[in-house]
């Protein structure tokens, strides 16, 4: 975070959960997508892992080309 800070680069963090606010997050220059969708538990978490991944880095990228 400290780097892309630095040199001005959009930082995007896919999480399973976050647990700092996200006033701590700005501050540090980070965006925290979650990799699921919503609620569940960890074992529907683990099942459904490669799509939910996937679904979430297509939402970073749409994040970074929204930007552009």
């Amino acid at each position: 975070a400290r780097v892309c800070r630095k040199t001005r680069t959009p930082l995007v963090a896919l999480c399973g959960s976050v647990e700092l606010s996200t006033a701590r997050l700005a501050r540090a220059g980070v965006i925290a997508l979650p990799i699921v969708p919503g609620p569940c538990s960890v074992n529907a978490a683990i099942a459904d892992a490669p799509a939910n991944l996937a679904r979430a880095a297509h939402a970073a990228l749409a994040l970074f080309e929204a930007a552009r």
